[in-house]
């Protein structure tokens, strides 16, 4: 029996685990049909119990002993298994006017098991893995998960010691995995709107110029206190006490206004606009919250750094998007997206004359007030933004970013990536391919749960589920809508479905379809059988 889905992507999701499979594996070119069909198996059965184990997803000796000899052959590559999904995803974002690309690098820490072979530093260079950068495709207006792009699984090279400044640049270096995906995604069709969403790691002179080069759009959080272009740089003629709101637009200031040199000091002279409440999600222990936040928007030129050739400079609009009440529980570490340890070389481009030992996640110090743990974002982006409008919705683009640390969690905790026991590197970088698509597979059965909530069930799912979870919820199907269908099959789940709960997570909801699905396959079994 296959059940299917219209996503909020515009998509049909298969949402029994073997037609899942089916749908996204079926056409993986590994030079045998009988790989082929084997990867199919793997894959539906890994949906079906993502935490489980391999011994226990694929049921006997004899299947785990094919499984490993998959995973051992040479012509099964990550690149190759992922590439059905990741052309599905595309041909879904090249149907929509705007799509956001979010990049970002995860950790896999397989420093548990010591006779995993080819693994490299991981961390401060004490744990053992390999690194992993993926871009994830998202609907901005619904923040769902399309599906991956691209991805890429590499280990992680020490930089030589000691290494002058010249050797380092000429060298290839980890950070330049950041525009290869760039330059694997390519630009988008005529009159579509793609744009490479990153945080503080892809602030680098060199992901704008690729992201110009395709060309595509970019919005990136600032890591780096840059030099601005002396001629539109924005005159300080402001009193110090002055509220952003209150500032003069750059050409309206005096010519003998002393001039601002830097990116981070020129943000209160940015038009500023309202104040708008933003939800934080929950997070390392932090309860979720609402951040009251204003925003301001306007056009910079940024100086190229004095390494790079070439471009010289870089005209592009910044969003300053700044808590301005601060709860007095708010934990310290209030920024929700964070840059993780970067390794020594992953900032190659800071401004020439930037404090050395400045942190990158510092509040600007055009803001000397402002609490360590308020909430700030200074966005970098190529998509003229020129109002308020435009300028929360670019904020809104890049807390989309919170979905692809979303897909790391369920690549670890939901299909237990770091819990494999595999003895090569290279096996367990092609299970990767198969459960990266599984872990978007678990989002996006979350977003089916948000979607349309109020709708009747009769009118967006099929009759055979309907009738089943209305016997569960004790409704009639007549007056079942599609939150009460979801709500009934995440309590199979566990989910409790309290006052004060949020919605329910893709976990309960993973664990409350199967049971589902199992009844499912009963009824139509029954109706088969003369007892």
């Amino acid at each position: 029996m296959t059940t299917e889905q219209q996503t909020e992507g515009g998509g049909v999701l298969a949402l029994d685990p073997a037609g899942w499979a089916a749908q996204q594996f079926g056409c993986v070119a590994v030079g045998d049909v009988r790989r082929t069909q084997r990867v199919v198996t793997l894959a539906s059965a890994v949906a079906a119990h993502p935490a489980a184990s391999l011994p226990e997803q694929v049921g006997s000796w004899a299947a785990l002993k094919a499984t490993y000899r998959v995973l051992n052959s040479p012509a099964v590559t990550h690149a190759a298994v992922l590439a059905p999904h990741a052309q599905q995803t595309r041909a879904l974002a090249e149907r929509r006017a705007v799509t956001l690309l979010v990049q970002d690098t995860t950790e896999v820490d397989l420093t548990a098991h010591p006779h995993t072979q080819g693994l490299g530093p991981i961390g401060n260079g004490q744990g053992r893995g390999l690194l992993v950068q993926s871009v994830l495709a998202v609907a901005p207006e619904t923040h769902a998960a399309l599906g991956l792009v691209a991805q890429e699984p590499f280990l992680r090279q020490p930089a030589p010691q000691p290494e002058t400044q010249t050797a380092r640049f000429a060298r290839a270096r980890e950070s330049d995995v950041w525009l290869r995906m760039i330059r694997q995604v390519g630009p988008p069709p005529a009159g579509r709107r793609w744009v490479q969403v990153g945080d503080r790691g892809a602030d680098m002179w060199g992901f704008f110029t690729t992201c110009q080069r395709q060309p595509t759009d970019f919005l990136v959080r600032a890591a780096h206190d840059r030099v601005l272009v002396a001629d539109a740089a924005p005159a300080d003629a402001a009193p110090a006490d002055a509220a952003p709101a209150d500032a003069a637009p750059a050409d309206a200031a005096p010519a003998d206004a002393a001039v601002i040199r830097q990116l981070f000091a020129a943000l209160p002279r940015l038009p500023a606009y309202d104040v708008r409440d933003l939800e934080v999600p929950a997070q390392r222990g932090r309860p979720q919250r609402t951040a009251q936040v204003q925003v301001a928007a306007g056009p910079l030129t940024l100086q190229a750094p004095h390494v790079p050739r070439g471009q010289t400079a870089l005209r592009l609009w910044v969003v300053w998007a700044h808590e301005v009440q601060i709860p007095a529980e708010a934990a310290p570490d209030a920024a929700p997206d964070a840059a993780p340890a970067a390794a020594p070389d992953a900032a190659p481009d800071a401004a020439p004359d930037a404090a050395p030992d400045a942190a990158p996640d510092a509040a600007p110090d055009a803001a000397p007030d402002a609490a360590p743990d308020a909430l700030e974002w200074v966005l970098l982006t190529s998509v003229p933004t020129e109002d308020a409008a435009a300028a929360w919705e670019r904020v809104d683009w890049y807390r989309c970013r919170w979905v692809v640390e979303e897909f790391h969690r369920c690549l670890k905790t939901g299909c237990r990536l770091e819990q494999r026991l595999l003895r090569e590197a290279a096996r367990v970088e092609r299970l990767l391919a198969v459960l990266a698509p599984v872990a978007v597979y678990l989002l996006q059965l979350r977003d089916l749960a948000r979607q349309a909530p109020d709708r009747l069930a009769q009118a967006a799912l099929p009759p055979d589920l309907v009738q089943v979870v209305a016997q569960l919820a004790q409704v009639p199907v007549a007056t079942l809508t599609v939150r009460q269908v979801w709500i009934t099959i995440a309590r199979q789940g566990g989910y409790l479905a309290r006052r004060r709960d949020g919605p329910p997570g893709w976990q309960t909801l993973w664990r409350g379809w199967l049971r589902v699905q199992t009844l499912l396959e009963g009824v139509h079994l029954a109706a088969h059988l003369t007892l």
